[in-house]
């Protein structure tokens, strides 16, 4: 193991003390399932779970979430059509977008 001046050596052995009891969870999960409902219930993607666990560790993977914009703007455009909005999100120049965002657009959170 790579020794770090700034505690890295700490820091892997913590990641893997992680994986470990994620891993124990997620084994005592299958096991009662398992026990309770059969085999044929615990499913692939609980077995795939386990196993992506075992090889990554608790983060599992990393996500890139970056997007092109026109992405966004068809995404957007179509919750306001599932919706019932009547407006042309698409269709709008960048200014009109920013003033519908800004009326329509609620926080998903309180402060």
């Amino acid at each position: 193991m790579i020794r770090y001046p700034d505690g890295e050596e700490a820091a892997s052995r913590s990641r893997t003390r992680a994986r470990a009891q994620f891993v124990a969870d997620l084994e005592t999960i299958r096991q009662s399932i398992r026990k309770d409902l059969g085999e044929k219930v615990v499913g692939a993607r609980l077995r795939t779970l386990i196993a992506t666990a075992r090889a990554r560790g608790f983060h599992l993977l990393t996500i890139d979430l970056r997007q092109n914009a026109d992405v966004y703007e068809r995404m957007i455009h179509e919750l306001y059509v599932r919706a019932g909005v009547n407006i042309d999100y698409l269709g709008s120049d960048e200014a009109e977008q920013v003033r519908v965002l800004s009326r329509t657009a609620r926080p998903c959170w309180r402060r």
